[in-house]
């Protein structure tokens, strides 16, 4: 997961939840605890916090890392908040076109219809 928010710069609840495959949450919660990641309230509220990499979840992401790239969201408060929904959508595409899985592991349901949500 370091690795994922590394290449993207942050990323939501609801993401990392699904791309570690899991019912519950909290995972970020916990790895924010643990240090690995930091969390930033968005100024919309959608989604409520984004998640960056913390120092040590920064040192284990490049340690793991198959290129290093500069991360530039080592103050979350830099991140254009404008784009946010965008890139959270971006990298949502990315994992279900290049790297993911289920397919299905987005949908929440509904009226027969795709929704994605932000946590």
């Amino acid at each position: 997961m370091a690795t994922w928010v590394y290449r993207w710069g942050f990323s939501s609840d609801f993401v990392i939840q699904r791309l570690l495959q899991k019912q519950a949450t909290g995972w970020a919660a916990h790895a924010t605890k643990r240090k690995l990641l930091r969390a930033t309230s968005t100024a919309s509220g959608v989604p409520r916090r984004l998640y960056t990499l913390a120092t040590q979840g920064l040192e284990l992401a490049c340690q793991h890392a198959p290129k290093l790239l500069d991360y530039k969201e080592q103050d979350p408060l830099a991140i254009n908040q404008a784009t946010i929904r965008h890139e959270l959508f971006a990298s949502i595409w990315r994992y279900l076109c290049c790297e993911g899985p289920e397919p299905n592991m987005f949908y929440l349901g509904g009226s027969g219809r795709r929704q994605l949500r932000h946590g």
